[in-house]
Parts: C-alpha cells; sequence; structure tokens
C-alpha cells in the first residue's frame, strides 16, 4: 500500500511534467528506514528499482494523458442521497487512454490482472460505483506489474446504464432494491 501511494505521486509529478522518478525516490525514500514487511525476495531497494522501471515503461507506451494534472487527478466526488447522507469517492484520475475519454484507477501489483473471462471488469464494484459517481461511462484499470521485467496492463470495458441505475437504486435505497431483486437481469435463471 505504500508502495502504491509512493508511486502515484510519482505519476502526479508525471503529469505535471516534472521529475517522476525524483518524485519517486523522495516519497519512497521516507520509508527506506521503516519497519515494513516485504514479500519474500522483495527490499526497499527492489521495489525501488521496479518502480523506476515502470515508470520509464509507462513514459514509453505514451498511452495515457490527463489534462489538467491539479484538477483531473484524485478528483473528489459527492453526491447526496435520499436519505440525507453523502456518498463520496476519490478517482484516481479521468483523462484518456488510447485517445478515449474515461476514468482511470492505478493499480500496484505483484502479478498480473485476470483478462478472462470477457466482460469481467464491468463487475468492478469500484469501477462501477466511479462510473455512477461521474456519469463517465468508460472506465479503465491500468495496472503496474512489479516483476523483474515490468509490465503494464491497460485493462478497459464500459459500464452501461443498467448497471448504474441498479448501483443508484442500491446506494439510494438498499432495502428496496433488495426486496425487488434487482440485482437480477433478464437472462438470470428464475
Amino acid at each position: 500500500m505504500i508502495f502504491g501511494r509512493c508511486f502515484e505521486n510519482a505519476l502526479a509529478a508525471y503529469f505535471r511534467e516534472e521529475d517522476s522518478t525524483a518524485a519517486f525516490f523522495k516519497a519512497w525514500q521516507e520509508h527506506q528506514d521503516a519497519a515494513l514487511q516485504y514479500a519474500k525476495n522483495d527490499s526497499w531497494d527492489r521495489l525501488y528499482h521496479q518502480g523506476v522501471r515502470l515508470l520509464e515503461r509507462f513514459a514509453q507506451d505514451d498511452r495515457v494523458r490527463i489534462g489538467c494534472p491539479k484538477r483531473n487527478l484524485q478528483v473528489k466526488r459527492t453526491r447526496s442521497l435520499p436519505c440525507g447522507s453523502g456518498f463520496l469517492s476519490y478517482v484516481d484520475a479521468i483523462g484518456e487512454l488510447d485517445g478515449t475519454k474515461c476514468i482511470i484507477d492505478w493499480k500496484t501489483t505483484g502479478s498480473r490482472y485476470p483478462e478472462q473471462p470477457d466482460g469481467l471488469l464491468s463487475l468492478d464494484p469500484q469501477l462501477i460505483c466511479y462510473s455512477w459517481m461521474t456519469g463517465i461511462a468508460d472506465v479503465s484499470l491500468v495496472v503496474f506489474v512489479r516483476k523483474t521485467t515490468p509490465e503494464i496492463q491497460y485493462l478497459k470495458t464500459s459500464i452501461d446504464d443498467l448497471q448504474s441505475l441498479k448501483t443508484e437504486a442500491t446506494i439510494d435505497c438498499p432495502q428496496q432494491a433488495a426486496d425487488i431483486d434487482y440485482w437480477k437481469t433478464e437472462a438470470s435463471p428464475p
């Protein structure tokens, strides 16, 4: 989790056209002497070098654009609910992936995210909620895989209107949604 936050700070620096490697080093160095628990074969130094290679690879790929990074990174969204309370979310980024406007969620991990079966990503509750909160149907995960050879997955999907309506109904009035079995689709068996 700490690595991910440091890496996200470096991504923000990258989009502000600052030195992302220096930003990553500065943030990660603050934890050099901390009593962190590392996975087998990991260390502070190894994670640092993986982070640098991932930043270099990301810059080489050049697939993501974030206009106005101060406004479109760590985007706070709030929504009032009928019951009088509110719903709060922080979206990692709103930008473009391969020229398509979308919500972008950054992930750092030691292993690849599953890409099968088709449509799996569109079931991700976090991405569905982000889409509902922003009104942006296209969502993506940019997954930074920390391996000896760095890898970045660019996973894309769209959240359809029905998914957004179901989310809204469940959050706005969870008991009513449960009472009418709102999560079943027409294709579901009886």
